[in-house]
């Protein structure tokens, strides 16, 4: 495949699914072993969608279900590539589809601003808002009603069961210009308000992950999941070395620059 080359190496452990193979790229050498040890780290990142989809007068300063994602980008050759590993990382590792959909890892769906779908779901989610404003009408002052907004669990449980299906929906938005990304994501299951809104923060808080941060902070995998590495050319010798036990036997690509 143009962009990249296999040097020998044993051959991969996973099953392989057919299709789509997705890769989460890291910057530095040593967060792979890390991520092998640890799992992926949820950020809590903005959709940046809110502005052209949500009903205006959202409280709080996050977006919605703002509670941790882990990213990775359908694989792709060539320029493309070439792009992702400029814009996340020169390292990455490749995930079987089917451990990706037992996690619940959706396609991001691109939205065009001011488009009939953007309008569509802006309606869509301002009629559904208005059932939670009648709920804190009625119930003032309870801060379990506000919660409603950013909380799919606590819409659905408190009387808003249409915006906690939308708010579902809302964490796999993305605005077009990130079209280019192929991103597809897996959303924390549940709402932990103490994830870090910042990439180097939320790795910080998991390297290594300590107390409920283990279970809560990261996203786990077993040896079976993982498809092979993607490393620079001439690293694949050093990674090896480096990589926890049971991975050694793992196959490494080397990209060609």
């Amino acid at each position: 495949m143009k962009g990249f080359v296999t040097r020998p190496s044993p051959p991969p452990t996973g099953s392989a699914s057919p299709g789509i193979t997705l890769l989460h790229f890291t910057p530095t050498a040593k967060a792979i072993p890390a991520i092998l040890q640890n799992g992926f780290a949820y950020v809590a990142l903005p959709t940046k969608v809110a502005t052209f989809v949500l009903p205006a007068n959202i409280p709080g300063d996050r977006e919605p279900q703002q509670f941790g994602i882990v990213c990775f980008r359908a694989q792709m050759a060539g320029e493309a590539l070439t792009a992702h590993r400029k814009r996340f990382g020169n390292y990455a590792i490749a995930m079987d589809l089917a451990w990706a959909k037992s996690v619940h890892a959706q396609p991001v769906l691109y939205v065009v601003p001011e488009s009939p779908v953007s309008t569509a779901l802006r309606r869509l989610m301002g009629r559904a808002a208005g059932t939670i404003r009648d709920e804190e009408r009625r119930y003032s002052g309870d801060t379990a009603r506000t919660m409603m907004y950013h909380n799919k669990a606590m819409a659905s449980a408190l009387g808003a069961p249409d915006w906690g299906d939308l708010l579902e929906v809302f964490q796999f938005l993305g605005p077009v210009e990130d079209e280019w990304e192929r991103e597809w994501r897996v959303a924390h299951p549940k709402p932990y308000y103490s994830i870090a809104s910042s990439g180097k923060d939320a790795v910080a808080d998991v390297s290594p992950p300590q107390g409920w941060a283990q279970f809560l902070n990261v996203l786990k995998f077993e040896r079976k999941s993982v498809l092979r590495l993607m490393v620079p050319t001439g690293a694949g010798a050093e990674m090896r070395r480096t990589l926890p036990a049971e991975y050694r036997d793992v196959e490494i690509v080397e990209f060609v620059d």
